[in-house]
């Protein structure tokens, strides 16, 4: 799994701090082929594969509004957060 955060300096809210965060389970055996597969993913994109992204992406859409409604509170609130973040902009 993959995240991004980005996050308000505490001394200061005009600056901002992006991270990624990778996650993955593999067996104890396994675990230097992960490491591996994830430094390939994060140092070596391909993005040839313009068709694939975009139906990625769209994958992606549907699984965030199927979520509000299932997290309706919480995405309320993110909504109003990236709208903050926008408006500082």
């Amino acid at each position: 799994m993959l995240f991004s955060t980005i996050r308000a300096n505490r001394d200061d809210p005009e600056k901002y701090g992006a991270y990624c965060t990778v996650s993955s389970k593999t067996l104890a055996t396994k675990v230097g082929e992960m490491v591996t597969l994830l430094r390939d993913t994060a140092l070596l994109p391909n993005f040839d594969e313009t068709v694939r992204i975009r139906d990625l992406i769209k994958q992606f859409r549907v699984r965030r509004d199927a979520g509000i409604t299932g997290n309706g509170p919480c995405s309320l609130c993110w909504q109003r957060q990236q709208a903050c973040d926008q408006s500082r902009r």
